[in-house]
């Protein structure tokens, strides 16, 4: 029996995630289920008096060339060990698909395993690249102009203007990047913001502290001079910056010689093949034939 997600069920939910994504830290499992956890959008297996099988997902707004529509993200997919291999996935993604094929024409989900997904008619749409920068390229740049103190509104202004080059993304609104502030109080996740001589944001970054260096998770920039500046401020301290970006930005145009690792990342799925051809006047039979409709490079990037 499929089970409903309640405030009753956080704690074992809680632990059976950690155990299921242990590069996850507790206090972003901590974060995730104060301010992000939607009882009504997460679904269960219980057996022998406890949660086995869990599947939980995201309702947003899917900007798709020049229209405006209804997605889900598919997150935090988990079976507990002892309790794998046995079909329980299968039934709860059958269900949730079946679901979701009357309310949502389109469904995404982050690619940590894509054998897992391609079953369900899933397919990798959005690849991510990521760069390895040595600190003596950066050397040479003045780190001015950089700071941690930062404000959801200016983010959420200049997330605005960096995205217009961009297809296939998610809306996002001021509450988001007010979510995304408290994650960075809260985990070991930082952001940090770039203006120009008019005070104006124009560049920022989400970024991490590894043992390996900086990780930035998301950077956005107005101007390639923002996007170098911060990198060097980053970069103050260690040898090397990881940074990951879509795939059709290249940085190899600021340094030349570096190679990009292409990454997957998302796959999405048509849920309505028959209204999503009569809506874009298209015969796409698959979704990378959906997404080839894009006029522009497509930029997906949320993480919680």
């Amino acid at each position: 029996m499929i089970y409903q997600g309640s405030s009753q069920d956080k704690v074992e939910l809680y632990e059976l995630l950690h155990q299921a994504y242990p590069i996850r830290s507790r206090a972003y499992f901590d974060f995730y289920f104060q301010f992000l956890f939607d009882q009504a959008n997460c679904i269960y297996l219980r057996q022998d008096n406890k949660i086995i099988s869990t599947l939980q997902y995201h309702e947003y707004t899917l900007q798709f060339r020049n229209r405006k529509l209804l997605a889900s993200y598919l997150c935090h997919i988990a079976t507990a060990n002892d309790y794998r291999r046995r079909g329980h996935l299968k039934y709860l993604m059958n269900h949730i698909l079946d679901q979701m094929s009357h309310n949502y024409l389109v469904s995404i989900v982050q690619a940590y395993d894509p054998t897992l997904y391609m079953k369900y008619g899933f397919e990798v749409v959005s690849y991510r690249k990521q760069y390895e920068i040595p600190f003596d390229l950066l050397s040479n740049i003045r780190a001015d102009s950089v700071t941690n103190k930062v404000k959801a509104q200016e983010l959420y202004d200049l997330y605005r203007q960096f995205i217009q080059h961009f297809d296939g993304y998610i809306e996002r609104n001021v509450e988001y990047f007010e979510k995304l502030i408290l994650r960075s109080q809260v985990e070991n996740f930082h952001i940090c913001v770039c203006r120009n001589q008019n005070r104006h944001a124009i560049g920022y970054a989400f970024f991490m502290v590894t043992k390996r260096g900086i990780h930035v998770k998301e950077v956005v920039y107005l101007e390639s001079f923002a996007l170098l500046k911060i990198l060097r401020c980053l970069c103050e301290g260690f040898s090397h910056i990881y940074i990951s970006v879509s795939e059709k930005e290249q940085l190899e145009r600021l340094f030349p010689n570096l190679l990009a690792k292409k990454q997957i990342y998302i796959m999405a799925r048509i849920n309505q093949y028959q209204l999503f051809n009569k809506l874009y006047n298209c015969n796409a039979q698959t979704p990378s034939q959906a997404y080839q409709l894009l006029r522009k490079p497509l930029f997906i990037n949320e993480d919680f």
